[in-house]
C-alpha cells in the first residue's frame, strides 16, 4: 500500500514539474527580458526532491536550463540585449544550483541510509550479518530459491566448548575465535553464502546449492578446516572445533530464515549429543549423523 501511494505521489510531483516547465515556457516566449519568466524552472527541479530519484532531479534541472536557453533565442530580444543575457544565465545557474543542491542533499541521505542500514544489519565484531541482516536477505534468498526451483541449504554452527576457551585463554582470546571463525566461512564460502553470526557462539549460513553441491559435503568441509587450522593466538595455537548442523530444502521450503534456523539447529543438537566435533545433516523428511 505504501508503494502505490509513493508511485502515485512521484507521478503526482513529475506532472506537476512538467506542467509547470511547459507553462513558464510558453510564457517565457512573450516576455523581453526573461527573469520573471525564468525563474519558476527553479521549482520543478526543487520538486523533484519529494520523489527521492536523484535521476530526476538531474532531468527537470537540465530541462529547465534547456528551456530558459531556448526561450532566450526565440523570446524578443528587448530594448537592452546586456540585460536579456544577465538574467538568463543568472536564472539558468540559479536553476542548476537548485537541482545541484538538492541532487548532493539526495546523494548524501542515500548515503547515511545506507550505512545506518548496514550498521543495523551487521554484527560489530565480525562484520557477518546479524539477526536483522539475516532476516532481510535470507527471505530473499528463500524467494529467490523457490522461483528457481533451487536447492536450498541451511546450515547452524555452534563451537564446541567454547566457554572452555574463554575461561582458560580469556575473553580477548574468545573473540579472536569468533573472528578467526567468520573468517574461515568467508575463505571457504565466499559471496554465494549468506553468512550470520546469531549468537555469542553460533553462526548461520544460508546457501544456494549448485548443482555439483551437497549440504554433507559442504558441512564436512568447514568441520575438517576449522578443525585443521586453529587459532593462532599470540601464546600459542588454540585447538578450535565446531558442530555443524544442516537442513537442505528442494521443494519444501522454509516460509522464512527462522524456519530454516530452526530446522539446522535441530539437526546441530544432534550431532552435539553425538559427540561434537561432528556433522549431522537432515533433509525435510529424514536425518542422518555422520562423525568426523
Amino acid at each position: 500500500m505504501t508503494s502505490t501511494r509513493n508511485t502515485y505521489l512521484t507521478w503526482l510531483v513529475v506532472a506537476a514539474g512538467a506542467l509547470i516547465n511547459g507553462a513558464t515556457f510558453m510564457a517565457d516566449l512573450d516576455l523581453p527580458v526573461g527573469v520573471a519568466a525564468g525563474i519558476p524552472h527553479i521549482l520543478p527541479a526543487a520538486l523533484m526532491f519529494m520523489t527521492g530519484s536523484r535521476r530526476l532531479i538531474a532531468g527537470f534541472s537540465l530541462l529547465g536550463v534547456v528551456l530558459i536557453g531556448v526561450g532566450w533565442i526565440y523570446s524578443p530580444a528587448g530594448e537592452y540585449s546586456h540585460v536579456v543575457a544577465l538574467n538568463r544565465v543568472s536564472t539558468m545557474f540559479a536553476v542548476a544550483f537548485v537541482g545541484g543542491c538538492s541532487w548532493m542533499v539526495l546523494h548524501h541521505s542515500e548515503r547515511q541510509f545506507e550505512m545506518m542500514s548496514e550498521l543495523l544489519e551487521k554484527d560489530s565484531l565480525t562484520a557477518l550479518l546479524n539477526r536483522r541482516g539475516l532476516a532481510i536477505s535470507g527471505r530473499a534468498m528463500i524467494a529467490e530459491c523457490r522461483e528457481q526451483s533451487a536447492p536450498l541449504a541451511a546450515l547452524a554452527i555452534d563451537i564446541d566448548h567454547f566457554k572452555s576457551v574463554n575461561d582458560q585463554h580469556g575473553h580477548i582470546a574468545g573473540d579472536g575465535v569468533i573472528l578467526h571463525i567468520a573468517d574461515s566461512l568467508r575463505t571457504l564460502l565466499g559471496d554465494d553464502s549468506l553468512l550470520a553470526r546469531v549468537g555469542g557462539d553460533e553462526f548461520v549460513v544460508l546457501r544456494k546449492l549448485q548443482p555439483d553441491e551437497t549440504a554433507r559435503a559442504i558441512a564436512d568441509t568447514v568441520c575438517r578446516y576449522i578443525e585443521d587450522n586453529p587459532f593462532p593466538s599470540p601464546e600459542g595455537e588454540v585447538p578450535v572445533s565446531v558442530s555443524v548442523g544442516a537442513v537442505v530444502y528442494d521443494g519444501d521450503y522454509p516460509p522464512n530464515e527462522i524456519a530454516a534456523t530452526a530446522d539446522a539447529d535441530v539437526a546441530l543438537y544432534r550431532a552435539k549429543r553425538a559427540g561434537r566435533a561432528r556433522v549431522s545433516v537432515r533433509s525435510t523428511d529424514t536425518a542422518s549423523v555422520a562423525t568426523i
